[in-house]
């Protein structure tokens, strides 16, 4: 039996350079949204779901990557322990979110409706970590104003997505079919 080498393995040129493109998405939009200023610490617009949910076009592995990616590299340029522990956390509950309505038959939500969930999932990941981190069930007080941020920025993400749905599906035809 020949032995896999990474070289053999099921990486393509074309897979690690799509990957690439919604991870890069992904953080220089994240890095955009740490300059906003915003109404409460931490709290973030989140319009770097979009990315994530483009790849999730593509298949789960690319949403994956890019959000792990992200998740990472962010904190390691701009972030710290806490950072990560809450960003990863957000993220594993979206990503989750995410997985669950893409395997969902009929696909029966929009992608604002899917955008406001992957919102709400990714905040409710993170007071599940700062509850977890600091012990205390007062950071569930906070629930209220970022569930009110992910209802209005999931849906201004979700109206981005619809826009650029038609452009990702023909994308991805020209990915898959090499046109």
């Amino acid at each position: 039996m020949k032995r896999r080498t990474f070289s053999s393995a099921n990486i393509s040129p074309r897979r690690v350079s799509l990957y690439s493109v919604f991870l890069s998405a992904a953080i220089m939009i994240s890095y955009a949204e740490s300059m906003i200023p915003t109404a409460a610490p931490g709290m973030k617009p989140g319009f770097a779901n979009i990315a994530i949910m483009a790849a999730m076009c593509f298949s789960p592995a690319a949403a994956v990557c890019a959000s792990v990616g992200k998740v990472f590299i962010c904190a390691a340029l701009f972030g710290s322990g806490v950072s990560l522990a809450m960003s990863a956390a957000g993220a594993f509950f979206s990503l989750a979110l995410l997985l669950a309505v893409r395997a969902a038959k009929p696909r029966i939500f929009s992608w604002i409706g899917i955008s406001m969930m992957s919102a709400a999932a990714h905040n409710a990941g993170q007071l599940f970590a700062a509850f977890l981190l600091t012990g205390s069930a007062a950071s569930f007080a906070y629930a209220p104003p970022l569930l009110i941020s992910s209802v209005v920025c999931g849906a201004l993400s979700g109206l981005v997505m619809n826009a650029a749905s038609p452009v990702i599906k023909k994308g991805k035809s020209a990915y898959y079919y090499g046109r």
